[in-house]
C-alpha cells in the first residue's frame, strides 16, 4: 500500500522481512533487515543494511551498516560505511572510506580512497592510504598480499607480496 508518488514509504516484499523506517527503501529476500534510511535495498537472503541512502546488500548474507552507495554483491560481505565502495568477493569487507573495491574472496580495505583488489588477489589487504592496488596478470595471481598505506602502491602477480607505505612503490 505504498504512495510511490508521496515519497514517504517503504516496501517490504520479502518474507519475515523487516523495515524500521526511512523512505523508498526495500527488502526482497527472506529475513533481510533495512533499519531506516533513504532508498536502501536488502535483496538477497539475510541480508542487512542499517541505514544511510542508496545502499545495496546484495549478496546473501551481506551487510551495510551505512554510508551512500554502497555495494555489497559478495556472499557474506560487509561494508561498515562510507561512500561509493563495492564488493563482489565473497567473505570480503570494507570498513569505510570512498570509492574502493574488491572483487577477491577474503580480502579487505580498511578505509581509504579508490583502493582495489581485483579478483585472483585473494586473501589480500588494504590499510588506507589513496589510489592503492593489489592486481593480478591474466596467468599469475596476487595471494595474501597487502598494502598498509601510502599513495599509488601496486602488487601485481606477487604472492605474499608487502608494502608498508610510501608513494608510487611497486
Amino acid at each position: 500500500n505504498c504512495d510511490w508518488s508521496s515519497d514517504v514509504c517503504s516496501s517490504d516484499l520479502g518474507s519475515t522481512s523487516f523495515i524500521g523506517g526511512g523512505m523508498q527503501n526495500s527488502t526482497q529476500g527472506v529475513n533481510t533487515t533495512i533499519s531506516g534510511g533513504y532508498a536502501n535495498r536488502a535483496v538477497k537472503d539475510n541480508a542487512v543494511v542499517g541505514g544511510g541512502n542508496t545502499n545495496t546488500a546484495q549478496g546473501l548474507s551481506s551487510s551495510i551498516l551505512g554510508g551512500a552507495n554502497n555495494t555489497a554483491n559478495g556472499d557474506l560481505s560487509f561494508i561498515g560505511g562510507g561512500r561509493n565502495n563495492s564488493i563482489s568477493g565473497e567473505s570480503a569487507l570494507i570498513i569505510g572510506g570512498q570509492t574502493n573495491t574488491v572483487l577477491a574472496l577474503q580480502s579487505i580495505i580498511v578505509g581509504g580512497n579508490f583502493g582495489y583488489i581485483s579478483q585472483n588477489s585473494p586473501r589480500s589487504f588494504i590499510g588506507g592510504g589513496d589510489s592503492n592496488t593489489i592486481t593480478h596478470s591474466t596467468t599469475l595471481t596476487s595471494n595474501n598480499s597487502n598494502i598498509l598505506g601510502g599513495n599509488k602502491n601496486t602488487i601485481t602477480s606477487s604472492n605474499f607480496a608487502s608494502v608498508t607505505g610510501g608513494r608510487g612503490n611497486d
